[in-house]
C-alpha cells in the first residue's frame, strides 16, 4: 500500500479509535513513523487527545479513575518520570511455580547459538541453545496466566496513567539460557534478535509493558537494563536511528545519560516491574543460571496497535470467564472459545 493511501485511510480509523475499534496496520506504521521523526512527541499529543475524545468504549467511570489513581499513585508517578518501576507481584507464589512447570516441558521454539531454530522443550535443550521461546497458544491456556489477565493489575497501573481503557496483549513467556564455552560469542545479529543491545519499541499510545522474572535473577542471570528517563520526548534524537526499533550504541547511551540512569532490575522469582516500551532497554547475557521471563505489552486504548488479531481461547479461570461476559474493555482482544473447544484461535480484526 502506498503513503497516499495509508493517510487516505487514516479518517476512517480516527473514527473508529473512537468507538473503541482496532486501527489497521497501515496506521500503526504511520503513527511509529511519525513517533520517530517528532521524537516522541506526536505519540504524547495523540494520547492526550485520545483520551478527552475517545467515547464509552475508551473512557473509564470517573469514580474509578479516581480510585485507580489513588491506589496506583506511586507506580503511575514512576512510570511518568522514570519510566521503570517496580509492582507488586503479579503472580503468587504457587502461580509462579506452576508457571515455571508448565514453561519446562512445555512445546516451544528454541534458538540456538548459530541464529537457527528448531521445535522442542527447555528441558531437551543442548548446550548450544541459547533462548526457549513457549508457544503463545499454550501459554494463553495456562489457569496462572488466566488469573493474571482477570485481575488486571497491570491495566489498572496504565489506565491511572494515560485516563483511558487500555488494550491488554498477550503476554509472552521465554527462557534465556547459559551456552556452554564452546559455542564462542553470540553474533551481533543474534544479540539483536535476542535483544541484548539497547532498544526501544513501539508497541502503540502509551505503550507500558509488565515484567515477571519466574526464576531467581540476579547479575549473572540475564537481568534486563532499562535507562530511566529514556522514554521522555527528545530524550532520544531522530538522527540516531532512521526507525523506533533500531538499537542504540551503548557508547551513545552512556554518553547521553548519566550512569545513575541506568538500572538493572533483579530479585528473586515473582519480581514484578512495569516500563514504558519506548525507553531503552536490553536484556543481558546469562553466565550462571537461566532466566524464565514472562512480558506482557499493553497499550492505552485500540488505537495504532502492532497487532490487534484477536486470541478466542478456551477459558479455564473463572475470573477470567466473569471478565469476558463484562466485556471488560482492557481484554478486547481476547475472547472466549466455544465450549469444548481445546485451542486457542486468532481471529483478524
Amino acid at each position: 500500500m502506498t503513503a497516499a493511501k495509508a493517510v487516505g485511510r487514516l479518517p476512517r480509523d480516527v473514527m473508529r479509535a473512537r468507538h473503541g475499534e482496532p486501527s489497521a496496520p497501515t496506521t500503526y506504521l504511520l503513527t511509529r513513523r511519525a513517533h520517530v521523526m517528532t521524537e516522541g512527541r506526536s505519540s504524547e499529543a495523540l494520547t492526550w487527545v485520545l483520551s478527552r475524545w475517545a467515547r464509552a468504549a475508551e473512557s473509564i467511570d470517573p469514580g474509578q479513575l479516581d480510585a485507580w489513581r489513588q491506589r496506583w499513585a506511586p507506580e503511575s508517578a514512576a512510570l511518568t518520570t522514570d519510566g521503570a518501576c517496580p509492582v507488586p507481584d503479579a503472580f503468587t507464589a504457587d502461580e509462579v511455580g506452576q508457571l515455571r512447570d508448565f514453561a519446562t516441558d512445555g512445546p516451544a521454539v528454541l534458538t540456538l547459538g548459530d541464529g537457527s531454530t528448531r521445535r522442542g522443550t527447555y528441558r531437551d535443550r543442548t548446550p548450544d541453545v541459547t533462548s526457549v521461546r513457549l508457544d503463545q497458544s499454550f501459554v494463553l491456556t495456562q489457569p496462572s496466566v488466566q488469573a493474571m489477565l482477570a485481575r488486571g493489575m497491570a491495566a489498572q497501573i496504565t489506565a491511572a496513567r494515560v485516563g483511558m481503557w487500555p488494550s491488554v496483549h498477550p503476554p509472552i513467556l521465554y527462557w534465556s539460557c547459559v551456552t556452554d564455552d564452546g559455542a564462542g560469542p553470540a553474533s551481533p545479529e543474534l544479540e539483536q534478535r535476542l535483544a541484548r543491545r539497547y532498544h526501544s519499541d513501539f508497541d502503540g499510545l502509551g505503550g507500558t509493558r509488565l515484567h515477571v522474572y519466574l526464576t531467581d535473577v540476579d547479575l549473572g542471570s540475564a537481568p534486563m537494563d532499562y535507562v530511566l528517563g529514556s522514554h521522555l520526548p527528545r530524550a532520544i534524537p531522530r538522527s540516531l536511528r532512521s526507525d523506533v526499533t533500531d538499537d542504540i550504541d551503548e557508547a551513545e547511551v552512556r554518553r547521553r545519560f548519566p550512569d545513575t540512569a541506568r538500572h538493572t532490575f533483579t530479585g528473586p522469582a515473582g519480581t514484578s516491574f512495569m516500563s514504558d516500551a519506548n525507553g531503552l532497554h536490553r536484556g543481558t547475557r546469562p553466565t550462571t543460571t537461566d532466566r524464565l521471563f514472562l512480558v506482557m505489552p499493553i497499550q492505552a486504548g485500540a488505537w495504532a496497535g502492532a497487532y490487534n488479531r484477536v486470541r478466542r481461547m478456551p477459558i479455564v479461570d473463572d475470573g477470567l470467564a466473569l471478565a469476558l461476559r463484562s466485556r471488560r474493555p482492557d481484554l478486547r482482544l481476547f475472547e472466549a472459545a466455544p465450549q469444548g473447544s481445546s485451542k486457542v484461535a486468532v481471529l483478524a480484526t
